[in-house]
């Protein structure tokens, strides 16, 4: 039951920091790593943000909601560790667990991952919130591995606490319990 509460816990607080990162609207605002809009489907913004230069180009990909607020038979919420791969990632799945959920289900998701010594670095379109918000958020993140376990730091943009997030890595798959700037838990595949 901990861990249950842990998650929802890092869910919610994620959830809260990235309802205060979805409203920029102007440049300076962008410049600080996200871009916004509200309502309908995410768009495949391009351009960059103040965290990093990537562009967003994954594929378009929909959140899966199953429902209830925990995956009843998922191994991967726990994580099972793993060598993660470096290189650029894309989200090929997302579950989000929360009752909410249908709010997004409609709401295209596309970030991308480029992992390289230790730093995560994210551009990602899609949901912020169960209220239609929209973003491009570009994240700088700097993780070790802690056995199942990252441990997680975010020096761009600033201001979020430090993480652990449970993974699992296996081959070209990484599954995490959570991701600063992606409803859910996020699937990615390495290209």
């Amino acid at each position: 039951m901990l861990q249950e509460d842990l998650m929802r816990w890092m869910t919610l607080v994620t959830l809260c920091l990235l309802g205060a990162l979805g409203c920029a609207s102007t440049v300076e605002d962008a410049a600080s790593g996200t871009t916004s809009g509200s309502g309908g489907a995410a768009t495949g913004a391009t351009g960059t943000g103040g965290c990093n230069t990537m562009l967003d180009d994954a594929p378009s990909i929909f959140p899966s909601c199953p429902g209830g607020g925990t995956c009843p038979d998922c191994g991967q919420m726990t994580g099972m560790g793993g060598p993660i791969l470096e290189g650029e990632y894309f989200m090929t799945h997302m579950t989000v667990w929360d009752s909410g959920c249908g709010a997004v289900a409609a709401v295209v998701s596309q970030p991308t991952l480029e992992i390289q010594g230790g730093t995560i670095q994210l551009v990602s379109t899609g949901p912020t919130d169960f209220e239609g918000t929209t973003a491009t958020v570009h994240a700088t993140l700097m993780y070790t591995e802690m056995g199942t376990e990252l441990d997680v730091t975010q020096p761009c943009p600033a201001g979020s606490p430090p993480s652990t997030i449970a993974y699992t890595s296996v081959g070209n798959t990484l599954i995490l319990a959570s991701l600063p700037g992606v409803l859910g838990t996020p699937t990615f595949t390495h290209q």
